[in-house]
Parts: structure tokens; C-alpha cells; sequence
């Protein structure tokens, strides 16, 4: 896991929150940290669909519902087809 510190960087009003004048510590961690130790779980095995999709609605808009479904997944798999 990783973190970093981050603070507010919109414009200050002069009488500001004090949640814009904080710094804050945000932990995280690399999705593909997390996917490795994922396909290399047994106990996901067969329990997981690692296919990277598109689903769009019926006025055509793209629908978000897990991961597999994001633009990172589909982003990076295309880069590894082409690349």
C-alpha cells in the first residue's frame, strides 16, 4: 500500500473551511498489484470473470457496475493486445 499527502488546491476564500486548509495522508494501491495477487489466488479460481467489457444502456450510455466494466480494464487490455 502505498499513500501520499494531498491538500485542498481549489481557490481559498477568506473565511475558508478548515477541512480546505488541511492536509490530508490518502492510501491506496496499485490496481495491478492488486489484480496480480488476485489471479495468482487460488481461491479465486473459476470465481472470477477477468474479461474486460463494455455495457452500454438503451439510450447507448456507458453503464459502470465493477471493475471489469471500467475504462481502466478495458484500457489496459487493449494496450496489451496492440502493444
Amino acid at each position: 500500500m502505498a499513500s501520499l499527502y494531498h491538500s485542498y488546491a481549489g481557490q481559498l476564500a477568506p473565511d475558508a473551511p478548515s477541512w480546505q486548509l488541511k492536509e490530508y495522508e490518502v492510501c491506496y494501491c496499485d490496481p495491478s498489484v492488486v489484480l496480480a495477487k488476485m489471479f495468482d489466488n487460488l481461491d479465486y479460481n473459476g470465481q472470477f470473470d477477468y474479461t474486460p467489457y463494455v455495457k452500454l444502456n438503451d439510450s447507448g450510455k456507458h453503464c459502470w457496475n465493477e471493475f471489469m466494466s471500467g475504462n481502466y480494464a478495458w484500457c489496459h487490455v487493449v494496450c496489451i493486445i496492440f502493444s
